[in-house]
């Protein structure tokens, strides 16, 4: 492996996101200073095309875990000694030998991948990162903070109390601790005698790279007006106000074009079913590099209810100059702020919670009719962009990684 250190991604699984995107970038940015392995903690739940992806991303060495149990005559073994401690009074001897084996397999690999910093980013790799791999091996964590601690997520294990004790359990034996988010630092006014590290914002990064207009490539007319699309194929990300609105846009802009950007969920196929006789909404499905679609659309539409912290399809959409328009889900108005103006438009909820469907129509109008605006919003994507370059986001991960070498 080189004598490079050995950096961590600790991932929930490997699945296309925004999040996930961030990682293999920041793996690119250090690929000349570090060794860089990307585990997914749930293989069962990854997807294939995404893993195909990053198998071909030179500068990360993917690290698929281990098995949780011991397999052929190992495993036989284990359970002879277990039957034979029975007889004699003493019970769980299997599930001892078995932890120690697994310990030895991690032991192993982090060893042969000279693994010297963790860098988790949720609440499950955190547990997993502060609780198992560092108390059992002494390395060096940092947690990035996501939407797993923002406090709608906080009755997630079915009890509030139980998410905070666990909450603070990990963070006060993190070594260092970024967020992204204002909204991810109320758990922190939750854990009584906070003693861990202090917290340090740092937005996720973002390459700006040339990209070809890919219009022809869905049959789209230049002059058509294309509105964006993209995130998890869940209903929390709005995908049905975001058609809803369309359509209202549609009525006085006939030829305009709404891409819709999404793994095949069971919700996104149920809205493809529904609009398929529709030819202005199109489902691209899943795609490798999203980016160049960005460049080549008008403006992208995040209608959002979810739990977001820092949603990386904005920050795509502003490194192509490309207004936005979203609801004010945690961070996303910083995101487009660029001082006293947007870099789109904020949409507001309607007492249902739901992203206002007539406002988010009566921006896009306003887009399509009003090229000047349009212009001025497109400028100031730009400028708000800047916040979110790789060289800024990296160097704050620099800092934290090379204080924790030390």
């Amino acid at each position: 492996m080189g004598m490079k250190p050995g950096l961590l991604f600790l991932l929930n699984d490997l699945r296309p996101g925004g999040a996930e995107m961030f990682w293999i970038r920041l793996a690119q940015y250090f690929e000349n200073d570090y060794q860089v392995h990307l585990m997914g903690m749930f293989p069962e739940n990854d997807d294939s095309a995404f893993v195909e992806l990053i198998e071909a991303t030179p500068s990360i060495n993917l690290w698929q875990p281990p098995a949780k149990e011991p397999t052929g005559r190992l495993k036989w073994w284990y359970w002879k000694l277990n039957a034979f401690a029975f007889k004699f009074g003493f019970k769980g001897v299997y599930n001892r030998l078995r932890d120690k084996w697994l310990i030895r397999c991690y032991q192993k690999e982090l060893k042969r991948r000279n693994i010297k910093i963790i860098n988790s980013s949720s609440l499950t790799t955190d547990n997993f990162a502060i609780n198992y791999l560092k108390k059992n091996f002494q390395i060096p964590v940092l947690i990035t903070m996501h939407s797993s601690y923002n406090s709608e997520e906080w009755g997630a294990l079915g009890s509030v109390d139980r998410y905070i004790k666990l909450s603070g359990e990990i963070l006060n034996y993190a070594d260092s601790i970024l967020y992204t988010a204002d909204h991810n630092l109320k758990i922190f006014d939750k854990i009584k005698g906070y003693s861990g590290p202090t917290p340090e914002k740092a937005y996720l990064g973002f390459t700006r790279t040339a990209y070809s207009n890919i219009r022809e490539d869905y049959s789209i007319p230049a002059d058509d007006f294309v509105v964006l699309m993209m995130a998890r194929g869940i209903r929390e990300k709005g995908w049905l106000e975001a058609i809803e609105a369309f359509l209202k846009f549609n009525v006085k802009h006939e030829k305009a074009k709404l891409v819709l950007v999404s793994t095949e969920t069971d919700h996104i196929k149920e809205l493809r079913d529904k609009y398929k006789s529709n030819t202005n909404i199109v489902f691209t499905g899943y795609l490798k590099d999203p980016s160049k679609l960005i460049h080549s659309a008008d403006c992208l539409i995040l209608p959002s209810h979810f739990s977001e912290s820092l949603p990386y399809c904005i920050i795509e959409a502003l490194a192509c100059d490309k207004p936005v328009l979203a609801t004010p889900v945690a961070e996303i108005p910083n995101m487009l702020s660029v001082d006293d103006y947007v870099a789109g438009g904020v949409i507001p909820f309607t007492n249902e919670g739901l992203a206002d469907v007539e406002v988010l129509a009566n921006n896009l109008i306003r887009m399509a009719d009003d090229k000047v605006w349009y212009n001025s919003l497109s400028q100031y994507a730009k400028l708000a962009f800047k916040k979110f370059s790789m060289e800024e986001c990296g160097e704050k991960y620099r800092i934290a990684y090379d204080k924790l070498l030390n």
